[in-house]
């Protein structure tokens, strides 16, 4: 039984224990100032001063929840807090959970959220250094050699969520972008994600070519994916080494200095015929999963 509101809340909401030790502010009017945190929500003002991301749905606001990341606050529907109870539990007292009757997160959001959830969460006050992501690569599952993917210009937040989760349901064990890569924090990422992108380890770096200098002193092979005279196939791959995977925008492709610090270069070979002066080319994290899976095999 929801308890009697108290002296500070609104008359149209009350405090409830969820399961364990999660306490939930059901609130029933959409007006209410504590909702404003999730109101029409647009990543450029997340990102501004205020440091946070948003992360939507019962699955990905799950895999939040277990990640390391800080979350602020939980926006659900009665039929998204049934989804999450357990992880919400986990979390204890210190998360604050609001939860609004189905249909009235519209009011609030802008739109309907799937699975009846919606999370901030703080983004970290620095990004790791690149030698913090390989250390963490190497201590992550399966055993066996090291994969990560080196990002180049890769513009679209879909293709960046989309690259997270073939890392992460493909053997790979992170990922290092550089400057110029849509952010993985935004929400259209981590939506393509599934969430994956809070259990990848990740950084974003202004000079790649140094990044690409230190992970290759880490023992990786270098592998950049391109249309190339060098290329070769993809089943020349070492899959007893250590390999870095080097894509770049599907557009531009990989730029003059990226590819040449590459130690060998890879083309996924189409049997599809040339469009024009165009060559057959797959999108990049579709290009991502079929190597991944290729030093995989």
């Amino acid at each position: 039984m929801a308890e009697p509101p108290s002296p500070t809340a609104s008359p149209s909401s009350a405090d409830e224990p969820a399961g364990g030790s999660t306490r939930v502010v059901r609130i029933d009017d959409a007006a209410d100032p504590r909702l404003d945190p999730f109101r029409d929500v647009r990543d450029r003002v997340l990102r501004g001063d205020s440091g946070l991301f948003m992360a939507e749905s019962a699955r990905v606001v799950r895999r939040l929840l277990r990640s390391g990341h800080r979350v602020r606050s939980v926006l659900v529907t009665p039929g998204g807090r049934a989804a999450l109870a357990d992880d919400l539990d986990a979390r204890g007292g210190s998360l604050e959970v609001l939860e609004v009757p189905e249909g009235m997160e519209v009011a609030v959001a802008g739109a309907r959220f799937h699975g009846g959830a919606l999370a901030l969460g703080e983004r970290p006050r620095r990004p790791p250094s690149v030698e913090e992501v390989l250390a963490r690569a190497g201590s992550a599952p399966p055993e066996g050699p090291r994969r990560i993917v080196l990002g180049e210009g890769i513009t679209h937040a879909d293709n960046i969520g989309s690259l997270f989760r073939s890392i992460a349901c493909l053997g790979g064990h992170g990922a290092i972008l550089d400057g110029a890569c849509a952010d993985p924090l935004l929400r259209q990422s981590i939506r393509f994600s599934m969430g994956r992108v809070f259990s990848t380890p990740w950084t974003s770096t202004d000079r790649l070519t140094d990044a690409i200098a230190t992970v290759r002193r880490a023992g990786f092979v270098i592998a950049a994916a391109e249309l190339s005279p060098r290329s070769r196939a993809p089943r020349e791959l070492p899959r007893d080494r250590d390999v870095a995977i080097l894509l770049g925008a599907e557009g531009a492709g990989l730029s003059p200095g990226s590819l040449a610090a590459a130690d060998l270069v890879v083309e996924i070979p189409s049997p599809a015929p040339r469009d024009g002066d165009d060559p057959a080319s797959l999108n990049v994290a579709v290009a991502a999963a079929i190597l991944l899976y290729e030093l995989g095999r």
